[in-house]
């Protein structure tokens, strides 16, 4: 789940489908948090937290249309495929 950090009120979702090696990271947005920088600043801890604490090898990101207006958003920053070692580029 995808928290804001003051009050505590749900924004979004981001989740891990795996098979040990590769992983495929899914999130939404709630419609009112949009364009905050929400999912992009949920995926770097998130992301960290699936190569060092799960293992994985490989990250693949897939959103939900209406959550990811375009380009710049969280897919724009850190590319559609992560790989051990992957540095986002710092915002």
């Amino acid at each position: 789940m995808i928290c804001d950090a003051v009050t505590g009120g749900r924004l979004g979702n981001i989740a891990l489908v795996h098979d040990g090696r590769a992983g495929e990271v899914s999130y939404w947005v709630a419609a009112g948090a949009r364009g905050r920088g929400v999912a992009a600043r949920a995926l770097v801890p998130f992301s960290s937290w699936c190569f060092q604490a799960v293992g994985l090898e490989e990250l693949w990101l897939a959103a939900h249309r209406e959550s990811h207006p375009g380009p710049g958003e969280p897919a724009g920053c850190f590319g559609q495929y992560m790989s051990r070692g992957f540095v986002p580029p710092a915002r």
